[in-house]
């Protein structure tokens, strides 16, 4: 006669699966999390209250956790926007390089990037930075903040907007570079009027942009430089 082996003298269950036990997050992801909120918060609360409502307080109550979390990673306002400022940066980079993936490499893509260039300076990051600019006219700790981290956002804007447009993100194209920080000055300034209630002339104004920074690529390009 045969030996049934049964399932539970040997601890299994019949048709049980394994369970896949979920990796514990390490302290430090756990801390990165708790940032990224914070920081996200930071960046709702400048769009829905502008600067001066933007309290510790009120990001800690958005990023769902608690005053003493928030206390931990940024004791202070000031500290809370510096890393806000960095966090907006790359959030527009990441941002542009997401949809920059579905431009055409033709003819159209100066347009294409014109346009998706507008559609993410006129959203809540572009929106966000505005109320910061703004800020740090009148506020000096924001101002100096925002200048001692100006140069790092420089050279990630200018890498992405290089991407952006298919310019090689190496060596020099000095036209372009200028084209580009010409044309974002102009989309803030669009976003002003748009916050004003004024007619920004919107797709005359992005036309003109989109040949400005036509003209720069074919100057480098003459040049040797792109």
């Amino acid at each position: 006669m045969s030996t049934l082996t049964h399932p539970i003298a040997t601890g299994e269950s019949a048709g049980a699966v394994s369970p896949v036990r979920k990796r514990r997050r390490t302290q430090r992801e756990r801390s990165e999390a708790t940032q990224g909120r914070l920081l996200d918060a930071t960046v709702a609360s400048l769009v829905d209250l502008g600067y001066v409502g933007t309290t510790t307080t009120e990001v800690a109550q958005r990023a769902g956790v608690s005053r003493g979390a928030q206390l931990h990673h940024f004791p202070t306002k000031a500290q809370l926007v510096t890393r806000a400022i960095e966090h907006l940066a790359a959030r527009f980079a990441e941002e542009l390089r997401a949809e920059a993936g579905g431009l055409a490499d033709d003819e159209t893509r100066l347009a294409g990037a014109t346009r998706l260039l507008w559609k993410v300076f006129a959203g809540p990051l572009g929106l966000a930075a505005l109320e910061l600019r703004v800020a740090a006219r009148t506020d000096a700790e924001l101002r100096e903040r925002l200048r001692a981290v100006n140069d790092g956002l420089d050279t990630l804007r200018r890498k992405t907007c290089r991407q952006l447009f298919g310019v090689p993100t190496e060596g020099e194209a000095p036209a372009f570079d200028r084209a580009i920080k010409l044309s974002l000055c102009l989309m803030r300034g669009m976003t002003v009027e748009q916050v004003a209630g004024a007619a920004a002339e919107e797709s005359a104004l992005l036309a003109m942009v989109e040949r400005m920074v036509a003209t720069a690529i074919a100057e480098d390009a003459a040049a040797g430089r792109a």
